[in-house]
């Protein structure tokens, strides 16, 4: 049953406000503040870039680090 829309919640002792992001899988809910969902978004592009990198450098024979 809906209770309210747009409403502040509290998830597992987390205040989520509307605008908010929340993102869930299998193994876990992430929430992310809508004022801090720039700053995620370019360092989670960054390590796609990087990880990317890896990955071509590994199927082109590169030795990873030990």
């Amino acid at each position: 049953m809906e209770r309210s829309t747009n409403a502040v919640v509290t998830a597992w002792g987390v205040t989520v406000n509307p605008g908010d992001y929340v993102i869930a899988d299998a193994s876990a809910v992430i929430f992310i503040a809508a004022a801090d969902i720039e700053q995620v978004l370019e360092v989670a592009e960054s390590i796609a870039t990087r990880e990317a990198g890896m990955a071509k450098a590994i199927l082109a024979g590169v030795p990873s680090a030990k």
